[in-house]
């Protein structure tokens, strides 16, 4: 008993660390994103409509990327509000559609699919249900029991899906590594399950593939976290530049012909 409620606290214990990794690895993004936001809005309310009256004294046509800025100052000077609150109601539908099973399921399908996130993800999910899995079945729950009653704590409509299903097909004598899909497991976890199942020390491989997975990913997630923090300095900079230019450029283009 006092094992088990080690175990317990320990997982608990894993599980809101990565939680905060992960949420650290999120919230630079939020704060890089928020940040250009306010700095966009206050270039194109501030300092576009100085620039939109010295260019309509001059007379001459601008460029491309100019008369797009100068649209966009007046759409936010002249709708501003309008443009807000159709803003918030869009992304308020958006939340509420991910809460659907249909938002749930295509939201889950996007990020199955992006280049960083999902190998990133399936770590993730791969050491929340090694996790749970160890925990209920050193307790004595049987493994499809325990397959089935982890499909709960994860957050992927498909995972549950799979996790169902191999639970379905251990219960008719199919081997839970042959059972289990790939999609489940990272390729390190696979081939842990697989030594475990056939040695017959599953639970030991499963308590291996925690410790393994938890050191591979808070590294990952320290490496994305550092490599986030100059990219999204570097994106910000490029959106401000790239509004400064679109000003200055008929000034660059006068001088030009002179």
């Amino acid at each position: 008993m006092g094992e088990m409620l080690w175990l317990a606290s320990e997982n608990t214990k894993a599980i809101q660390t990565m939680r905060a990794k992960a949420w650290e690895a999120a919230r630079y993004p939020l704060i890089i994103g928020s940040l250009a936001l306010l700095i966009l809005t206050g270039l194109i309310i501030g300092i576009v409509p100085k620039f939109e009256s010295l260019y309509s004294r001059m007379g001459s046509e601008l460029p491309e990327a100019t008369q797009f800025l100068m649209s966009l100052s007046q759409l936010v000077q002249h709708h501003g509000a309008l443009t807000l609150v159709g803003a918030v109601l869009l992304l308020t539908a958006f939340y509420q559609g991910l809460k659907t099973p249909t938002g749930q399921i295509g939201w889950d399908w996007l990020m199955n699919r992006l280049p960083v996130i999902s190998p990133l993800r399936q770590e993730l999910f791969s050491h929340r249900l090694i996790s749970n899995l160890e925990l209920l079945v050193n307790s004595g729950v049987v493994l499809p029991d325990a397959l089935r009653a982890s499909a709960d704590v994860i957050p992927s409509p498909s995972y549950q899906r799979a996790l169902i299903e191999a639970s379905r097909s251990i219960r008719q004598g199919q081997r839970s590594d042959l059972a289990l899909n790939q999609s489940l497991l990272s390729p390190l976890m696979r081939q842990l399950w697989s030594l475990g199942v056939r040695s017959g020390r599953l639970t030991e491989f499963l308590r291996i593939g925690r410790e393994v997975l938890g050191v591979r990913l808070h590294n990952r997630l320290s490496i994305l976290t550092s490599f986030l923090e100059p990219t999204l300095m570097a994106v910000l900079g490029l959106l401000t530049g790239g509004v400064m230019l679109a000003l200055y450029q008929p000034i660059f283009s006068l001088g030009d012909a002179l």
